[in-house]
């Protein structure tokens, strides 16, 4: 999604920047169910406390991760140019 995304940045039609925000908001949504399904799994074994602990470092890792995507796609999209 995201290299088709870099791809057609600059050929992209309303439709399929509108499909390309419902899939991005898609796969946003499974994330957070994902999330939100150990949330109890975790509590089991330990605290609440320690289980915020390790979401705020799952999400800051996603954030990292969106980070060094959106680099890829901005160079991609550069070097198209070029």
């Amino acid at each position: 999604m995201i290299k088709d995304y870099a791809a057609n940045y600059d050929t992209m039609t309303d439709a399929q920047a509108q499909d390309y925000i419902k899939r991005a908001n898609a796969v946003d949504e499974q994330l957070l169910a994902l999330r939100m399904k150990y949330v109890p799994l975790f509590e089991k074994v330990i605290s609440p406390k320690k289980t915020a602990v390790c979401y705020q470092i799952d999400r800051r890792i996603d954030l990292l991760i969106n980070l060094q995507l959106s680099t890829v796609i901005s160079d991609g999209r550069h070097q198209q140019v070029s």
